[in-house]
């Protein structure tokens, strides 16, 4: 797991507003990653790494609800759209086996932990 700033233009790591835009210009379905993950660099030895399906939500609210949980009991929303947060998830082929790399990003503390507890759980059920 792993934070990231609200503000645009991080120079180290990654901005929530960045993260957005990434996301919202991409599409749903974008034939690239919108974030340049580098995978070669986080792997040890010179595997061959090729990208592979690649997945983009944004949610349809850009401001949290007050109480995320109530938001989705109570009126139906998403985690997603209840934390106004972004999940870009880029898969990547390498030796025969894929790498997933999930990102999921919210502009308020303590969404993270609900937004990936519902996404593990929708991982889960397939």
């Amino acid at each position: 797991m792993a934070g990231c700033t609200s503000g645009a233009g991080a120079t180290d790591g990654i901005a929530f507003d960045d993260t957005r835009k990434a996301a919202a210009g991409a599409g749903p379905s974008p034939a690239t990653c919108p974030i340049p993950f580098d995978v070669p660099a986080a792997l040890s030895g010179s595997q061959a790494v090729q990208p592979g399906k690649v997945e983009v939500r944004t949610s349809k609210t850009t401001s949290p609800a007050p109480d995320p949980l109530v938001a989705q009991r109570d009126q139906g929303m998403s985690a997603l759209d209840a934390a106004a947060g972004v999940s870009i998830d880029c898969k990547y082929e390498v030796d025969g086996k894929t790498i997933d790399v999930w990102l999921v990003a919210s502009p308020g503390g303590g969404l993270i932990t609900q937004l990936l507890t519902t996404g593990v759980r929708n991982r889960e059920r397939g």
